[in-house]
């Protein structure tokens, strides 16, 4: 029951920390994109960040830190469902046992 609980909140913290990085990732490319328009507006900015002379890592970058994104979403949420059913669990043995 311990292992299961502590598992669920390892893979939380796990998630966690990935969901950061990705973030990190997204606003490291996007302030690289916004500090090379020189418009001021924000419309122009992301415009120029798909426009074609935008450098295809850039658009990749972006892509696979969405990616990320969106795997560390779904461990937090797995892990999250893997510590719900451990405490439902113990709920569970301590309502049977008294």
């Amino acid at each position: 029951m311990d292992s299961a609980l502590s598992a669920g909140i390892q893979g939380m913290k796990a998630g966690m920390n990935g969901v950061d990085q990705a973030a990190q990732n997204i606003a490291g490319v996007t302030a690289r994109t916004t500090s090379t328009d020189n418009s001021g507006s924000l419309a122009s900015s992301y415009s120029s960040a798909n426009s074609a002379g935008s450098s295809p890592d850039t658009i990749v970058s972006v892509t696979e830190s969405l990616i990320q994104l969106t795997e560390s979403k779904s461990q937090v949420q797995a892990s999250a469902k893997v510590v719900e059913t451990a405490t439902d669990v113990l709920g569970t043995l301590l309502d049977t046992k008294a």
